[in-house]
């Protein structure tokens, strides 16, 4: 029973991080479409933070012009360098899509969609717990031990005595 639920727990698990790396994909083929195929403009930064406690994730605001309205894009996630290299005030290049301009990206996000940790870790602890899940359904139980011998008889030799022959 404790085995079945482990073995649950790591398809559970599996199945979590594959669907943030899924997202997170999804995140970088929008940025990338609206790069190439939207509107571009320039962009103020209004916001820099840190994560909370121990984070070592970096956020920041944008907003920029587009139709006549102001557009604000808050919380993006960006590298440990951009965060260091922008200020508030800063100029950003936005690309947005026009019918909706509300959809933007920068190229700080973009930079941050594509890096090697968030293309290669969620799907890679995906793939392992997947993996694992898999193994543990192929391989079959360990069998039980074999029971102990009986106290009263001795241990048979190495090899067969016919007891028949034996008065030959």
């Amino acid at each position: 029973m404790l085995r079945a639920l482990g073995t649950l727990a790591l398809l559970f698990a599996g199945l979590f991080f594959a669907l943030l790396a899924l997202g997170g994909h999804l995140q970088l083929l929008e940025a990338r479409r609206v790069m190439a195929e939207g509107q571009a403009t320039e962009g103020t930064v209004n916001g820099l933070r840190k994560g909370t406690g121990k984070s070592a994730s970096y956020y920041f605001n944008y907003e920029f012009s587009a139709g006549g309205a102001k557009h604000v894009k808050a919380d993006v996630g960006l590298s440990y360098g951009d965060f260091h290299a922008l200020r508030n005030g800063s100029k950003v290049k936005v690309w947005y899509n026009p019918a909706n301009p509300a959809v933007s990206a920068t190229l700080q996000e973009r930079a941050e969609y594509e890096s090697w940790p968030n293309r290669l870790f969620l799907p890679g602890v995906s793939v392992l717990l997947l993996g694992w899940w898999i193994a543990r359904l192929v391989r079959k139980r360990p069998s039980s031990p074999a029971p102990p011998p009986s106290p009263g008889k001795p241990e048979s030799p190495g090899r067969f005595v016919n007891p028949v022959r034996r008065g030959e």
